[in-house]
């Protein structure tokens, strides 16, 4: 059975990104909503070129005023969901993608 896993981030997106692209652990990459190179269904971005999405975030939001703490307690910078798969459901690259894109 697949987890997901929502995380408040209250920091920029610089740790998750080197977390998520660790030693090529990414199996693949897929944005909504960002200024990502523009690449085919089921290509992945070329390993010598990673799209720095944390930068263009955190761009955003700095320019939108959402980096700023409120009554005392730390700006939630991010909402970060984690899907994870059990191995054992056998489920393909292309269908994961078709799940957490819908």
């Amino acid at each position: 059975m697949p987890i997901v896993k929502p995380i408040s981030g209250h920091t920029g997106c610089g740790g998750v990104f080197r977390y998520l692209t660790k030693d090529g652990r990414a199996l693949a990459f897929d944005y909504l909503n960002l200024p990502a190179p523009a690449l085919e269904p089921d290509e992945d971005l070329p390993d010598y070129a990673p799209y720095d999405w944390a930068r263009d975030m955190d761009a955003t939001r700095r320019e939108a005023g959402n980096d700023k703490p409120w009554h005392g307690k730390p700006a939630r910078t991010y909402k970060h969901y984690v899907l994870s798969p059990d191995p054992g459901d056998r489920i393909e690259l292309s269908d994961l993608r078709r799940l957490t894109m819908a």
